[in-house]
């Protein structure tokens, strides 16, 4: 019964040449004190065949992390790096792997993945090296995906026929108030043929 919906919903939306179109469900969402989450649907339509990425992030700000060391049998938190401008959410769908989709220095550049984020540093420890700003950062990963704002693994990005996608996008309870930005990339041959920001 969705899918029909859905069709009938996306054959509204005219498809020009070049163009891309995306829409969300609910694209204002009521965040008080009852807000116990939100699914979304993000559906759209290409003129062009190809695959579709799509990138959610939250409002950016300034985030810090602690490495935690075992002391005389206590856990204590030590160094601390913080990170500028790291995204408050960070949810990426794909229709396939986005390592087979596009190159390593056009995913690093768009930064798609939270591997590629590209965050600047703020304050870290004085003589840190690269292996121990690695594991910072992968700890700022663990502690977003622990609390669902950054996911764990691509969402599917569902195509339906040449023209139609579709994806369910996950707002926990615990997101931050303000504006999210939604990126949409159409992708053939290994280069993006148009991105849609909204």
């Amino acid at each position: 019964a969705i899918l029909p919906f859905l069709i009938a919903l996306l054959a509204a939306i005219p498809a020009k040449a070049d163009d891309l179109d995306v829409d969300l469900s609910k694209p204002d969402v009521r965040l008080d004190v009852s807000f116990a989450g939100s699914e979304l649907l993000l559906f759209g339509a290409k003129d062009l065949l190809g695959d579709v990425i799509v990138v959610v992030r939250g409002p950016e700000k300034d985030t810090s992390i602690r490495l935690q060391e075992r002391v005389a049998g206590i856990w204590v938190a030590t160094d601390e790096v913080i990170f500028d401008g790291a995204p408050s959410y960070y949810a990426l769908a794909s229709s396939r792997p986005v390592e087979e989709l596009l190159p390593a220095d056009v995913l690093a550049a768009e930064k798609i993945g939270t591997e590629r984020l590209g965050l600047g540093i703020v304050a870290k420890p004085e003589g840190a090296d690269a292996d121990t700003m690695k594991a910072f950062y992968a700890g700022l990963i663990r502690n977003m995906v622990r609390k669902n704002l950054y996911t764990a693994e691509t969402g599917k990005i569902d195509l339906v026929g040449k023209q139609l996608f579709r994806t369910d996008l996950w707002f926990p309870a615990n997101v931050s108030v303000g504006d999210y930005i939604v990126d949409t990339y159409l992708v053939t041959d290994g280069k993006i043929e148009n991105k849609k920001t909204t």
